[in-house]
């Protein structure tokens, strides 16, 4: 699934943080919580900074009334915006 972060909470006393993705599930707007490593948390703070969206795979459930994905992996998207800064290759 793809969306910005919009919580960051690290867990100070384990090397962790939390992270909350907007993202649609069944065509509605919902949150989903993440438990990423510290790398992964990383991650999750650049683009909440740049506000770029995240590509965000796993195990999606239930649990209660909200949706947890488990054993996330996730990976920074960048904008169109972002990638027009970049330069253009030259050419051989």
């Amino acid at each position: 699934m793809i969306g910005p972060v919009s919580i960051l909470k690290l867990d100070e006393q384990a090397s962790s943080g939390f992270v909350t993705l907007r993202t649609i599930i069944d065509n509605q707007p919902k949150s989903v919580k993440l438990t990423l490593d510290g790398s992964a948390y990383s991650v999750a703070i650049e683009a909440h900074e740049s506000k770029n969206p995240i590509l965000a795979t796993g195990d999606l459930v239930r649990d209660g009334d909200r949706w947890v994905m488990k054993n996330p992996a996730i990976e920074l998207l960048e904008s169109e915006d972002d990638q027009d800064d970049q330069p253009m290759p030259s050419a051989p």
